[in-house]
């Protein structure tokens, strides 16, 4: 292992046509200096230890077919890559650097970026950036820890906002990787778009929320007691004195010109009904009472419910998704 302490290594501006750049296991104490210096061939940065930042401002790796080998380096400082171009394969693997600085010119070739085991501590650039630096993976050597960093990062600063969204990139980015691999099976895939579309993976209620409300409105709708739905024998209400309890007009019959206090009070029971058929394992002890007389509100009643199921838990699995970040 080279080391030199406290050196500040300069390759500003070189053009040198050495194909090989190699600090293959160096130490420097301070700082990389190499803006808008130009490198031709393979540049290896194997293991480097930087004490302070790795500058690469508008700086060019050149060669498509060389490789700008960061594997395991160690930038305590900033690893500034503003306006630099990399044409050709970039190996960030177990990587660890203090800032990650990226602007608008950084440019890295498609799909020859790897970034697996890459931590940052800071990143210095908008979301847009995180998620294109991100997206110019390597498809065989894909890994969501560039957007779990950001995220972090995001989170420890209070951008929850921004965090989220870094979240769903990643998560949408896995999921292109895997269609384009191969590496899901249909019923992941039919699980994973349920996931995405309904809770955009879990940062969103939205979708469930309005799901949730039209049934629950079009159940109060459409559920009718002593019309469609008949009450069930032995459900009469009693006191704790086991007399009867007097019950809203409208149980007597159909709410038909009822006074408004009336035609209120069904309307809230109806939309009661609907809510305690939606809800699992919450007992309101409404639909107990009443039973569809009509086949299609059967298969209605059955459907509401399974549909109560399947989104309530989903909410509740999106909104603990959302406390947690």
């Amino acid at each position: 292992m080279l080391s030199f302490p406290g050196t500040v290594l300069s390759l500003k501006q070189s053009t040198e046509p050495t194909q090989v750049h190699t600090f293959f296991n160096t130490s420097f104490g301070g700082a990389l200096e190499c803006e808008r210096a130009i490198f031709k061939g393979v540049a290896d940065f194997y293991a480097l230890k930087c004490g302070d930042n790795a500058i690469f401002t508008l700086a060019e790796f050149q060669s498509e077919a060389g490789v700008a080998n960061f594997t395991r380096a160690s930038v305590d400082g900033g690893l500034l890559c503003m306006g630099t171009t990399f044409k050709g394969e970039v190996v960030f693997y177990n990587a660890a650097v203090g800032i990650l600085t990226l602007n608008d010119k950084s440019h890295f070739a498609q799909k020859k970026l790897d970034l697996r085991e890459l931590t940052f501590k800071r990143f210095d650039g908008n979301l847009e950036l995180a998620a294109r630096f991100g997206k110019a993976q390597a498809p065989d050597k894909f890994s969501r820890d560039p957007y779990l960093q950001a995220e972090k990062y995001y989170q420890e600063i209070g951008e929850d906002h921004k965090a989220r969204e870094i979240y769903y990139e990643g998560h949408i980015a896995n999921r292109r990787n895997a269609k384009e691999q191969g590496k899901w099976s249909r019923g992941q895939n039919v699980l994973d778009w349920l996931w995405k579309w309904l809770t955009r993976y879990g940062v969103s209620l939205q979708r469930l929320l309005l799901i949730a409300l039209v049934f629950i409105i079009v159940g109060t709708v459409l559920f009718q007691p002593n019309y469609n739905l008949d009450r069930v024998k032995g459900s009469i209400t009693v006191d704790n004195d086991g007399n009867d309890q007097p019950l809203p007009r409208w149980h007597d019959g159909v709410a038909e010109d009822l006074p408004w206090q009336d035609d209120l009070g069904y309307w809230g029971y109806k939309f009661t009904y609907s809510l305690d058929q939606f809800l699992p394992l919450v007992n309101l002890h409404v639909d107990e009472k009443w039973v569809p007389n009509d086949q299609l509100i059967h298969w209605w009643a059955a459907i509401h419910a399974i549909v109560g199921w399947l989104i309530v838990p989903l909410l509740i699995a999106a909104l603990a998704g959302i406390i947690r970040k």
